[in-house]
């Protein structure tokens, strides 16, 4: 997938690149956990994440997250385990590409 032009909200604000690295490390953590939770049926703490990645992720530089955050969401709605698989699987590219553009530099 094509990560270069995902969002318009990819470049992270000034002031911010310090936290990147600790950001994305938490990012990683937050999907590992939401696939626990998912597994388990904890769906109100999968959308805790969810509500989290669409607050804040975007001055970050990883306006994606509120992309697969909706994508996430639709797939609960809709009760489709395999897509929201499809979807992490997504994500976790995602944070690869950004770990590559962002603090490779």
């Amino acid at each position: 997938m094509d990560f270069e032009n995902f969002t318009a909200f990819e470049t992270p604000e000034d002031g911010l690149e310090e936290y990147l690295e600790n950001f994305l490390h938490k990012r990683r953590e937050d999907l590992s956990e939401m696939k626990s939770w998912y597994e388990n049926n904890d769906m109100e703490n999968v959308k805790k994440i969810l509500h989290k990645w669409e607050g804040f992720a975007e001055p970050y530089g990883f306006g994606g997250l509120r992309v697969f955050s909706g994508q996430i969401r639709a797939s609960i709605q809709l009760q489709k385990p395999e897509l929201f698989e499809k979807i992490c699987t997504q994500v976790q590219a995602y944070l690869l590409y950004k770990e590559r553009t962002l603090l490779e530099r």
